[in-house]
Order: structure tokens, then sequence, then C-alpha cells
């Protein structure tokens, strides 16, 4: 029989490894402001995505981890792998 975790014991078990993911992440996109032509990468189809991801983590509930992995995902195309050998 498996004891079920409590959303505390959890929280204060992982909390400094996400600590440690999100400074990761803020060091992450610091570089990428620093960086030579920041100003004309908002636009560009990978910040999108990462912001998208971002946007996604604010959501309440769970299921955040598979709604992040659809959003990374490529669609789906029917046949995709026909004709290969």
């Amino acid at each position: 029989m498996t004891a079920t975790r409590t959303s505390q014991d959890i929280l204060e078990q992982d909390f400094l490894k996400i600590r440690c993911l999100i400074l990761d992440l803020a060091a992450s996109l610091d570089r990428i402001d620093r960086g030579e032509g920041a100003d004309h990468i908002a636009d560009h189809e990978q910040m999108k995505l990462l912001q998208g991801g971002l946007d996604l983590l604010k959501e309440d509930g769970p299921g955040r981890a598979a709604k992040v992995q659809l959003h990374f995902s490529d669609q789906y195309e029917e046949g995709w792998n026909e004709g290969e050998d």
C-alpha cells in the first residue's frame, strides 16, 4: 500500500528544485535580453512559443505539464511517414 503525499509535503520537498528551475529560466531569458539584436527577438517564433509556455504555467489546476508539452509539439499530420523505406 502506497501512502499518498500531501500537497504540503510535495511543496516542501520540491521547493528548492523548483526555485532553481525558475532561476535558471530567468537567467536564460536575461541572457537573451542582453544579447545583440534583443530588440528584434520578440516576434521570433521561438520567443512566442516560450511566452505561451510561460502563460500556461500561470494557469491554475492540474494538467499544466500536458498542456505545455502539447504547446511545444508539432501538430500531427496524417501520412507524415508515407514513402519512407
